[in-house]
């Protein structure tokens, strides 16, 4: 189990600074690509219905903060962070069907994360958004949501047209791969995690290292 004090660590270090959860850029990915993937820095885009019964709105920002300013400017009752308990529960058991397959120590090329702490921390992050999140057209084309402490998770379209999918779910299915790959006692990937989670509708989650 990871200690208590490496967890403070962890959470203290990602309260100080939400900046790190970026998205990939819906542009051509950089040349920052490890096997069949590449991913590129870029803002987030964010859909979501500001009200019942009304039409989405679509916003972008660097970090979710910013997102959650542009829609309070819009209706200032509105919150795009939802972390009620009946919505946990919803969206663990949709994740569960929707998950076709787990592979742990992969992407090959890829590096474990460096804390699965920060990992957990931030998948508690993403569960908590509500709407919808942008992926580029693919295939393999990869944004990272989450970075901290050298610790990501990227959201990957293997299509090759754009799709949106709830934020949320990125988090659940994160959380899948922390569970399943976690290395708590192989050294040195002690704490860390590696792994790719792919949903039947062609789009997966990545748990690896990021430049953070």
């Amino acid at each position: 189990m990871v200690q208590a004090s490496t967890w403070l660590v962890a959470l203290g270090c990602l309260l100080s600074s939400w900046s790190f959860f970026v998205s990939g850029s819906p542009l051509v990915p950089t040349e920052r690509g490890v096997g069949l993937y590449t991913f590129a820095d870029g803002p987030i885009q964010w859909r979501g219905a500001l009200e019942e019964g009304q039409e989405p709105v679509y916003l972008t920002g660097g970090t979710f903060e910013e997102i959650e300013a542009k829609a309070k400017a819009l209706n200032p009752t509105y919150t795009i962070f939802d972390n009620s308990s009946v919505a946990l529960k919803a969206r663990d058991g949709l994740n569960t069907r929707q998950t076709q397959a787990i592979h742990c120590g992969w992407p090959p090329g890829w590096t474990a994360s460096w804390d699965s702490a920060a990992i957990t921390v931030g998948i508690a992050y993403l569960r908590g958004i509500s709407g919808d999140c942008r992926g580029a057209p693919g295939p393999g084309a990869c944004g990272r949501v989450s970075c901290s402490w050298s610790s990501a998770i990227y959201y990957c379209n293997d299509n090759t047209y754009e799709i949106w999918e709830p934020c949320r779910w990125i988090g659940d299915v994160a959380a899948s791969i922390v569970d399943s790959c976690e290395y708590l006692d192989q050294v040195p990937l002690r704490g860390r995690t590696i792994g790719q989670a792919f949903d039947y509708r062609k789009w997966n989650t990545i748990v690896a290292a990021g430049d953070c």
